[in-house]
């Protein structure tokens, strides 16, 4: 789906129509990308701790999670909104959005964390 960094800041970009640094700093998205990335990465090394293996469909939505958490923590920034925005993901999955655009995130970041806690079924 996304194959660098470069590529997914991009996209927040493009996704939250913040088109210039203006908008947002990029020193900010990128700030706000390595907070993201440890998030989705405790989700999944608490699987992989646990001794379980992700399978082809975890590891998708685990890539699906870090893009709706961007898209939610973007448009947080360009709406100045960024410290009201919850950082832990299980904060954010209760949190109660006024933007459209970061329910619906929010409710795909939910939808593929579901996905990725899901036990090892031989599927």
């Amino acid at each position: 789906m996304v194959s660098s960094d470069e590529e997914l800041l991009s996209l927040v970009r493009g996704s939250i129509g913040a088109t210039n640094a203006v908008d947002v700093r990029t020193d900010v998205l990128r700030e706000e990308l390595a907070e993201a990335k440890a998030e989705i990465s405790r989700e999944v090394n608490e699987r992989l701790t646990n001794g379980e293996n992700l399978n082809f469909y975890q590891a998708d939505a685990a890539e699906k999670a870090l893009v709706s958490l961007m898209l939610i923590r973007g448009k947080a920034v360009l709406r100045g909104k960024r410290r009201n925005t919850p950082k832990r993901l299980g904060a954010l999955r209760r949190h109660t959005f006024e933007d459209d655009d970061e329910r619906f995130w929010r409710d795909e970041l939910v939808r593929n964390l579901n996905r990725l806690n899901e036990m090892n079924d031989g599927n």
